[in-house]
């Protein structure tokens, strides 16, 4: 079975020193591990992202151009009735459905956002039984999916139809196990282009593009290897977790990640 892990990132300094504190955690516990960097040819970091053994730097900058750039032009209209807050999210984030096509040739991807910590060695995640799921995640725990606002626009999703929504494996976009050969077993980039077509139509519906479409266009399971730890009421991702194989920073925790690792920016141009 061939794996690998990859990440997607733009030219956002913040983004890819992030990705510079994940990338130095897992090379630490799976030095041979191969790994695949999505972004652009003009990224300044990507001589730092070589200096790691089996790194691998593929450029998106066309594809970016012809798929995703007119996505980012849409602007949103406020509507206070729907609830929803949406964040600055770059459209790099659309780049996770790239990787069945980009890297066809393993059975099985690890996508990482960029602000993750990897604590052990990855092979059991790799190992894990897939069932008849396309893909595995992490347990979203965030407050907000107890609101119901991705609920009431499920009677829109009218081109995945064929697949159930269960919010007990609302996965959070940021830690997904990619079944690579069972996404390609369909027509996968008609799939894609059929997402791409939807997102642009109906980009004033959501807030999380990425984790929305994944939720509501893959067969979805949440895994218990790939949760990370919780603590308080809000169930808020505790980044000093022990137990954990990959730790998600999220919202303000992401500042603990990059001063944890903070020695890695020093020699820095």
């Amino acid at each position: 079975m061939s794996y690998c892990v990859c990440y997607c990132v733009d030219n956002d300094i913040r983004s890819n020193r992030m990705l510079l504190c994940s990338l130095y955690s897992l090379k630490k516990y799976n030095k041979d591990l191969e790994v695949k960097i999505l972004t652009f040819n003009s990224n300044s970091y990507i001589k730092y992202f070589k200096q790691y053994n089996n790194v691998e730097v593929i450029d998106v900058s066309n594809k970016y151009k012809e798929k995703y750039e007119k996505i980012g032009q849409m602007k949103y209209e406020k509507d206070e009735s729907l609830y929803i807050f949406r964040p600055d999210i770059s459209n790099m984030t659309y780049f996770r459905f790239e990787i069945p096509l980009l890297l066809n040739n393993y059975d099985r991807v690890l996508y990482l956002d960029t602000d993750t910590e990897i604590k052990k060695d990855l092979t059991d995640i790799f190992n894990l039984d897939f069932e008849d799921y396309e893909i595995l995640g992490q347990t979203n725990n965030e407050p907000h999916l107890e609101e119901g606002k991705y609920i009431l626009l499920n009677n829109n999703i009218h081109l995945f139809d064929d697949v159930i929504y269960d919010k007990n494996d609302y996965i959070c976009a940021g830690v997904i196990l990619m079944n690579i050969s069972l996404l390609n077993k369909k027509n996968y980039n008609e799939f894609l282009n059929n997402i791409i077509e939807f997102e642009y139509n109906n980009y004033q519906l959501h807030a999380w593009k990425d984790e929305f479409l994944i939720n509501f266009s893959m067969k979805c399971k949440c895994n218990e290897l790939l949760d990370p730890e919780c603590e308080d009421e809000y169930k808020v991702f505790n980044y000093e977790g022990t137990k954990s194989y990959i730790v998600h920073y999220i919202w303000s925790y992401k500042n603990n990640l990059l001063k944890k690792y903070d020695f890695l920016f020093k020699d820095l141009d």
